[in-house]
């Protein structure tokens, strides 16, 4: 399954514990002020207009043959060989073409960044965050660039900024549950009890990893809240669905229908391993059906065990007259009976939220919040979430994008 990310602004980030001594370059088409440890190339197939879209001065590609190329130069020896680099592209997405993105590596001074971004036009300033373990910006393309926005001749291209760190941009907090109002698994929000919990919307074509996506405005859609304790990990789900809860699939293959797919990484001192570690890496399967169940696909388990039903003490669900709530909780002790969660302490993070329109029923939609590929057995396209002490998250995601 390819996979896709919540746009977070810089300064949201600066709180976060090893951003602020980060090595970052940036190129701000919009504020100028802001380039540091960047500058664009102008090569003769590179040759970007400045432009307006609405009140935002951004770049402009050439968007055919001969003159397709944004070219960025990072300033010499800023990443090392063997880092992990995190390019961040915030776009417009206007058109319905491609765009993509090339880097220098060892073997190729134009390696492919997956994925290949589709546009949908929806107007809208977009996000993505590409995470390159294999990067050595030594300068290799033409004019001495060291990575490129390639708009593949089929349109032009419009970017506000593009950013390049050695620390996942888009880390995001987990909030823990409030003492005084602890999470009591009704379908509800109760009083109090998901109060500044980490909230984000799946709502769009583009964040959809089945391309092309077959999701039509108003059939699908979600805001997913989450939260931690000592017990579990805790999930709100409000779902805007036509056709509520078609999963019929068989166990173990819950993510064949309605229902929401977890990818947990309990150890994170290694957040690039690309294998799943016994005890600790979990790819977790919740079915929404008439009789909602999981499963977990982990290192011991590769085709993934069923687990049943979900009982009273890790789900409720409710019917609604737009679709279903849920609220979930995933308890450590059925993941790692050791394991013993520490404020602040890093894990890695992933979802999609399934839905079938079909019976028997199918994963046709998957939307997620973030735009990195292939998640399923590969713990290093997953990102950072701190399982912050605080009881309000303190770097809320932009919803939607």
């Amino acid at each position: 399954m390819k996979g896709y990310t919540t746009a977070l602004a810089l300064s949201l980030l600066l709180g976060v514990a090893g951003f602020a001594s980060a090595a970052t370059a940036v190129i701000d088409f919009t504020d100028s002020t802001k380039n540091s440890n960047a500058t664009v190339v102008k090569n003769a197939d590179g040759a970007i207009a400045d432009f307006k879209e609405g009140s935002t001065n951004v770049a402009k590609t050439g968007g055919a043959a001969g003159n397709q190329y944004l070219y960025v130069d990072v300033k010499d020896d800023l990443f090392k060989a063997g880092d992990t680099v995190y390019v961040q592209v915030q776009y417009y997405d206007v058109g319905a073409d491609t765009w993509q993105l090339e880097y220098n590596t060892d073997s190729d001074p134009a390696t492919l960044a997956q994925p290949v971004v589709q546009k949908n036009d929806t107007k809208a300033l977009k996000t993505i965050t590409f995470k390159q373990t294999d990067a050595n910006l030594t300068g290799a393309q033409d004019g001495k660039a060291d990575l490129r926005i390639n708009d593949n001749a089929d349109g032009p291209e419009e970017i506000k900024r593009i950013l390049v760190t050695n620390v996942d941009p888009d880390v995001v907090q987990f909030p823990s549950v409030d003492p005084a109002h602890p999470i009591v698994l009704d379908a509800k929000k109760d009083a109090g009890e998901w109060d500044g919990a980490w909230t984000f919307t799946l709502d769009s074509k583009d964040q959809d990893a089945i391309q092309p996506s077959k999701l039509e405005p108003g059939t699908f859609s979600g805001v997913y809240s989450f939260k931690w304790d000592a017990k579990g990990m805790y999930v709100f789900g409000e779902v805007v669905d036509a056709t509520p809860r078609l999963n019929d699939a068989s166990p173990p293959d819950y993510w064949n229908g309605d229902g929401i797919e977890l990818f947990l990484g309990l150890d994170w001192s290694d957040p690039n391993h690309t294998t799943y570690i016994s005890g600790t890496d979990f790819h977790l399967f919740f079915g929404m059906g008439a009789t909602p169940a999981w499963a977990n696909q982990n290192a011991d388990n590769p085709s993934a065990e069923d687990e049943g039903a979900l009982k009273p003490d890790m789900l409720a669900i409710v019917n609604t007259d737009k679709g279903y709530n849920f609220e979930l909780a995933v308890p450590w002790a059925k993941l790692n009976p050791t394991f013993t969660p520490k404020a602040s302490q890093n894990i890695g993070f992933y979802m999609f939220a399934n839905n079938s329109t079909v019976t028997p029923s199918a994963q046709e939609i998957a939307l997620t919040p973030y735009k990195r590929n292939g998640p399923s057995g590969n713990p290093s396209r997953w990102a950072t979430v701190v399982l912050s002490p605080s009881l309000v998250v303190e770097n809320p995601p932009t919803a939607g994008q």
